[in-house]
């Protein structure tokens, strides 16, 4: 058990650090650069949370080709919008500082990174990856920020505009959670036939394999979009109100219906249990009722308490 401060071989240190690391490595790091897969040569099972936005991918700081070399091996990505950390736990050792994965901070930057053996230290730098590792990034996902990349116009490390507000604690930027509320319904012969049209598209579409797909129907003109997260509580007959978890959005088959139109939203979601309504309120905490029972787009923080509920 030990701690020392890392200058100057860095990535020496790390890449040492991860041959050891048979347990796993779980590695937080703001910006995963053009070469950075080869760098730091993840295995199937890792978790890799990078800031994997758009705004970081057109600005070339996360390249999508190294992030999909990584997924095609087994790797989970996840993305979180306005991450700085750069922890690297790798098996019984944590890398805490500067350094990027990046060939630049490879080739070029002076790094210094805390390395410590100390398991207090190893779980709790582990538990803080897993804590923002939410937001996971499937295949198509990934090759869409490829079609966004551009690379970098300067190198990395370079002045930036201050914050006005440092000082404030920030939380990992995750996608809001857009809530609808539903009642069971009887579907006709041509929502069934418009259902089997759709389903078959979404499956195509899924990004996790392991996720279950899912579906429910909406009257009025569609606003749902491909990629946005959904949170449905369906009051049932009883009375009972049921909640599921946040689910992905990967198709929205819209028909006439009526004198208006109708739609079947497509979805892909962890399997986990729907809870009652007023399990996850009490979770929430004060006003969570409330805020349940409204519909629409979520606040953030309320976004972000959800997906903790759901994530145990």
């Amino acid at each position: 058990m030990g701690t020392e401060l890392v200058v100057g071989d860095v990535w020496t240190r790390l890449t040492r650090a991860h041959r050891k690391g048979r347990r796993g490595a779980w590695v937080a790091v703001a910006y995963f650069g053009k070469g950075a897969a080869r760098l730091l040569r993840l295995r199937k099972g890792n978790q890799l949370v990078v800031d994997a936005s758009d705004n970081a991918i057109k600005g070339g700081l996360t390249c999508p080709d190294d992030l999909i070399t990584l997924s095609k091996k087994g790797v989970r990505i996840f993305s979180v919008a306005n991450l700085h950390a750069k922890v690297y736990v790798l098996g019984t050792t944590a890398l805490i500082g500067s350094a990027n994965a990046s060939q630049h901070s490879a080739r070029t930057l002076v790094e210094a990174m805390l390395l410590t053996t100390d398991r207090k230290v190893v779980e709790r730098s582990k538990a803080f990856v897993r804590s923002i590792a939410k937001n996971e990034l499937g295949p198509e996902q990934l090759q869409r920020l490829r079609k966004l990349y551009r690379p970098p116009q300067r190198p990395l490390g370079g002045a930036r505009r201050k914050n006005k507000r440092q000082g404030l604690r920030v939380d990992a930027s995750l996608p809001a959670i857009r809530l609808v509320r539903l009642v069971p319904a009887t579907w006709s012969e041509r929502d069934w036939t418009e259902h089997d049209a759709g389903i078959a598209i979404a499956g195509r579409r899924r990004e996790h394999r392991s996720w279950k797909l899912d579906d429910f129907q909406w009257f009025g003109t569609p606003t749902f979009e491909r990629g946005e997260k959904i949170m449905r509580v369906t009051r049932e007959d009883s009375g009972l109100e049921l909640v599921d978890p946040p689910a992905t959005v990967l198709y929205v088959r819209s028909y006439p219906y009526k004198n208006g139109r109708a739609s079947l939203v497509f979805l892909e979601g962890p399997h986990r249990r729907r809870r009652a309504l007023r399990h996850v309120a009490k979770q929430l905490g004060r006003g969570g009722r409330k805020r349940l029972k409204r519909g629409g787009r979520l606040r953030r923080e309320t976004s972000d308490k959800l997906y903790d509920i759901w994530k145990k």
